[in-house]
């Protein structure tokens, strides 16, 4: 109830006969102000015996369609993450293909220069031999240089033939290396076409997957920022359910005290002894009723809320930041620390913080954990419902209260 209500009520109950009900209307409405009793939104309503504030309803639509833009904002970033590892096995593919090709190329390469250094080796081999049977006019132990250089044959016809057959062996040897030169050549141009084609196809996987990754990281930011929104709407809504139950009671309290006035006024009309004069009312039935003060939303509905703004943020072991990254513990620990209480980063120490209490007994904000305080905690979110921070892979979420969670506690 605000200020504002009340100078609407007071002005209302200027412009009309300022009777018994009034007044304690008035009076009921100053209490509830004083005792900082808060309505969202108000509204009024004229009942049978007079006009009284009461609040309209949070909508659940938005909330609906805020959690259906989530799921659909998880969904896509599903679709791209599949699309992020795809990318990621091309690229890994590649550059496995591309270190075969490059073994390749070098065993051709060296097979090249092999290939040279044995007929540079052979040239040399050939021409001292060649020359050593001329001197000694066909002594050499090669049979092919022997016949070359025998008795027979002029030093001018043995010379003549000689250069003609170490000439023609060196030239032989020079075409065969040309040839298998040129072959491996090719066969290393062919590598080499292959390896650029390899290396574009890697660098092309490379820069779409860094494409979806920035595409990734928008779409998580649009989920953080819906889960941001779900959680207000959400607060917003458990403020306007506490503003309801207020105005429930002062409907209540306002009702009881008209029957009270009416009661009064009755009772005033029928002489007694020790009463007051017809038409006089006593003090105490002028006294104001008694104001049933209604506690707002707790610490509780707020560390909810607080948890609830962390759907989809991912598990991150010893994690405590708020769309980073949170473990189990880390999770529960920021939460409740913005609703003012302070527990420390350890589920088993978290256990032993709070107030244990039975399983049966569990309210919206309450901890749970399993049979060992110190594997895993979660907290309870109402509707048979827990939200945690799991294992790594996973994120935060809100799953059904598992068998695994025995153990009950309520931090405060």
């Amino acid at each position: 109830m605000t200020h504002w209500a009340l100078k609407v009520w007071s002005k209302m109950c200027s412009h009309a006969r300022m009777d018994v009900d009034s007044r304690l209307m008035l009076s009921f409405l100053r209490a509830a102000v004083f005792r900082g009793v808060t309505v969202i939104t108000l509204v009024l309503v004229v009942t049978g015996t007079g006009a009284i504030l009461v609040p309209t309803p949070g909508s659940a639509d938005q909330i609906s369609d805020a959690r259906a833009r989530a799921s659909q904002i998880q969904q896509q970033i599903q679709s791209t993450g599949e699309q992020i590892g795809a990318l990621n096995q091309q690229y890994d593919g590649a550059q496995l293909t591309l270190g075969s090709l490059r073994q390749q190329i070098e065993v051709v390469k060296g097979t090249i220069s092999k290939d040279q250094q044995a007929v540079d080796a052979h040239r040399r081999v050939l021409r001292k031999e060649a020359v050593q049977a001329y001197m000694n006019s066909g002594t050499s132990n090669q049979d092919s240089m022997s016949s070359l250089f025998a008795g027979n044959m002029s030093a001018a016809e043995a010379k003549s033939e000689y250069a003609g057959i170490a000439a023609g062996n060196i030239t032989t040897a020079v075409d065969n290396l040309r040839t298998s030169q040129s072959e491996l050549a090719a066969q290393q141009a062919t590598l080499a076409t292959q390896q650029n084609q390899v290396q574009q196809a890697a660098d092309q996987a490379q820069n779409e997957m860094s494409q979806a990754q920035k595409l990734e990281q928008q779409q998580q930011g649009a989920l953080n920022q819906v889960t941001g929104q779900i959680a207000t709407l959400i607060q917003q809504q458990q403020q306007a359910q506490q503003a309801a139950a207020v105005t429930a009671a002062q409907s209540r309290l306002a009702v009881a005290a008209q029957q009270q006035a009416v009661g009064q006024r009755q009772a005033a009309t029928r002489p007694q002894a020790g009463t007051a004069p017809q038409g006089q009312a006593t003090a105490a039935s002028l006294k104001p009723p008694t104001v049933i003060s209604v506690p707002p939303a707790g610490g509780a509905a707020q560390a909810v809320a607080a948890a609830e703004s962390q759907i989809g943020v991912p598990y991150v072991w010893g994690g405590a930041t708020p769309g980073v990254g949170f473990d189990c513990s880390g999770l529960i620990m920021w939460a409740w620390g913005l609703a003012g209480v302070n527990l420390p980063h350890f589920s088993g120490a978290q256990y032993g913080a709070t107030t244990h209490i039975s399983m049966a007994d569990l309210q919206p904000g309450d901890l749970v954990w399993f049979a060992d305080p110190g594997e895993h905690e979660a907290m309870y979110v109402g509707g048979g419902q827990v939200i945690q921070a799991p294992y790594t892979g996973t994120t935060v979420q809100v799953v059904p209260l598992y068998p695994q969670f025995v153990l009950a506690g309520r931090p405060g």
